[in-house]
């Protein structure tokens, strides 16, 4: 049997401006057709198909903004090239940034919960006691959060 060799791209997406924060949920569908597009307007039909045999979103989160792409080995340089060309998320314009390539997906989540606990220590530096909790709940879950208790947050 023949093992299947992946790699996991762990994308920031900054809004285009801090005055204009995403406004909608980020969806996994508008994530992987932005990422097949670009990867189309860069490599074509060929890097289009060798990308979207095993293109996964496997993780996202509303409040930090952290994307987790699964690719297979021999397609991550077309996704790794094609990226940067991501101009738009759901009609609004938005600037990825890589911040992590890995082999196996616990090196990703591990790298994601030091991230999030980074992201975590800078916001805490206004927040009360209460707000603290609401707030790690939201970050430190690897799961997609409520909407609701997102945009209850400050700063959401």
């Amino acid at each position: 049997m023949v093992r299947l060799k992946n790699r996991y791209f762990v994308v920031e997406l900054i809004p285009a401006s801090e005055a204009s924060p995403l406004r909608q949920e980020i969806k996994e569908d508008a994530i992987y057709q932005a990422v097949l597009e670009a990867v189309s307007q860069i490599h074509g039909d060929y890097g289009v198909a060798a990308v979207k045999t095993r293109l996964i979103v496997k993780y996202c989160n509303a409040v930090t903004r952290v994307v987790l792409l699964r690719v297979s080995h021999d397609a991550h340089r077309q996704l790794a090239s094609a990226l940067p060309f991501v101009t738009s998320l759901g009609g609004q314009p938005v600037t990825p940034r890589t911040i992590y390539v890995g082999a196996t997906i616990m090196h990703c989540f591990r790298f994601l919960k030091r991230h999030q606990e980074s992201c975590l220590e800078r916001m805490w530096q206004s927040l009360g006691p209460h707000q603290r909790d609401q707030m790690k709940r939201a970050i430190m879950t690897l799961k997609m959060p409520n909407i609701a208790e997102a945009r209850s947050l400050p700063g959401a």
